[in-house]
């Protein structure tokens, strides 16, 4: 089913909200899906590492063909992740302008910017291109 605008930003601030909450746990992890793209080896090496799991220098090249194998038919909006990973269509390009001022206006910008800062593979520095919820880059 296809959600609202709204929807989707509440959703966002709740599970900002809860990512937040478990920031100090010990078993919890945040992972930026752009530095996840960008830089694999320097989310993946340190979020294995936490898990007690040895690095495979061909795991990022496996991805596609492992995902291949578990994927249902019938969830045809996993797809793209046999594709490999990429960074997403731009936001300006999906949304209105007035969609988007929405948006950012309701998202929790304060939340964004905590669990960024705990982020594996932070790439949150502008200089690195990290934009942050104004920017709809990470969202």
């Amino acid at each position: 089913r296809a959600y609202s605008l709204e929807e989707c930003v509440r959703r966002w601030n709740q599970d900002m909200a809860r990512t937040v909450a478990h920031l100090t746990s010990p078993n919890h992890c945040v992972v930026r899906y752009e530095a996840l793209v960008d830089e694999p080896d320097s989310v993946l090496v340190p979020l294995l590492q936490t898990l007690e799991l040895p690095w495979q220098g061909d795991l990022i090249p496996r991805i596609s063909d492992e995902a291949a194998l578990i994927i249902k038919e019938e969830e045809t909006w996993k797809a793209g992740v046999i594709a490999g990973m990429n960074r997403a269509i731009v936001t300006t390009e999906a949304l209105k302008e007035s969609e988007r001022a929405e948006v950012v206006a309701a998202l929790r910008q304060d939340l964004f910017e905590l669990a960024a800062h705990k982020a594996l593979g932070n790439s949150m520095d502008t200089a690195r291109g990290g934009k942050g919820v104004d920017g709809m880059d990470g969202v």
